[in-house]
């Protein structure tokens, strides 16, 4: 069996290694030259041992979405690039896309598509799914997360919690906030989470006032 990704790598890091020779690197610069190609290799020999896990790209009002995939689950929302993920245009399913539209458009019908969660302690885990019960345009305290989930005294763990929550959106933390009303912490920004919030807050007025007409 052959894995032409480690050996383009091999065969970069002994050019690197003949070209670092012959500039003369210190022992230093030798070690960091090294570094880098195990880093890169570890990287490929990932990518190569999970061919399951892939991620796609989905362009939002509120930036560039990257949705990671194992097999046919998502397993994880992410506003940052993957690193050591391979990249398959196209490959989210369409009735995934059509649903993160429908949201974004204001029109949310729910969210079908199947989660798996490949990381996170069953507490975490708990927490995150509890999050589907919020409605959309409505919002909930971190106490009330707490108490729904059987913890009534761990509002910090619950943040905490939130904070990891692999599926943003889809499982919607943004609409967790402080019970004095204040928005809270969100760990991809307040401004997308504000952004979020006001996204829904807007279209439910929108669909009430043109039901009230």
């Amino acid at each position: 069996m052959s894995f032409p990704l480690v050996g383009n790598l091999s065969s970069r890091f002994l050019t690197s290694r003949k070209d670092a020779g012959q500039a003369g690197m210190t022992d230093f610069e030798r070690i960091l030259c090294y570094a880098q190609f195990y880093k890169s290799l570890c990287i490929a020999i990932k990518i190569m041992a999970n061919p399951s896990l892939f991620y796609d790209t989905f362009e939002s009002p509120i930036g560039m979405l990257y949705l990671v995939f194992f097999r046919k689950s998502l397993t994880e929302i992410s506003f940052k690039k993957p690193s050591q993920i391979a990249f398959k245009k196209g490959s989210a399913p369409k009735s995934f896309i059509k649903e993160l539209e429908d949201f974004f458009r204001g029109n949310d019908k729910g969210f079908k598509q199947r989660i798996d969660f490949l990381k996170g302690t069953d507490f975490e885990k708990k927490i995150w799914s509890r999050l589907k019960d919020i409605p959309f345009g409505e919002t909930r305290t971190y106490k009330w997360v707490a108490e729904k989930t059987g913890h009534p005294s761990a509002s910090r763990a619950v943040g905490r919690a939130l904070s990891k929550n692999p599926v943003p959106i889809v499982l919607p933390c943004h609409r967790i906030i402080e019970s004095d009303g204040s928005i809270g912490g969100y760990s991809s920004g307040i401004n997308i989470k504000r952004r979020l919030l006001e996204l829904e807050y807007y279209s439910e007025a929108t669909k009430k006032q043109d039901n009230a007409t």
